[in-house]
């Protein structure tokens, strides 16, 4: 199944192991080690949950003095099939002057 990777690169101060695999964690901030940072820690555990909720799950590669890559990848099953029903319920809509309502398509 085909599928879209996003990712975002920096060439930052990079992260150790131990960093690595706790920064998907709640509240944890890899910049607690050198406190030049301020934040709550929240943003990756955010972005892991909406990821595992879109059946996906953020990656990413980092190495100490060079810089993190994250990613993540998502399916793209059925997405011109959804496409081609928004456009058509957009039609109908213009064509009738009112605000359409687009149902959710079911998983499975």
């Amino acid at each position: 199944m085909p599928r879209l990777r996003v990712e975002v690169s920096d060439t930052g101060c990079g992260m150790n192991e131990p960093d690595q695999v706790k920064i998907f964690g709640r509240f944890y901030r890899a910049e607690n080690t050198v406190h030049t940072e301020q934040g709550t820690g929240l943003g990756l555990a955010i972005v892991r949950n909406i990821m595992e909720k879109q059946g996906s799950v953020p990656k990413l590669v980092s190495k100490p003095g060079v810089g993190t890559t994250f990613w993540f990848e998502l399916p793209l099953e059925g997405s011109d099939d959804d496409e081609l029903a928004l456009l058509a319920e957009r039609a109908r809509t213009d064509a009738a002057g009112d605000t359409a309502i687009i149902p959710r398509r079911r998983s499975g």
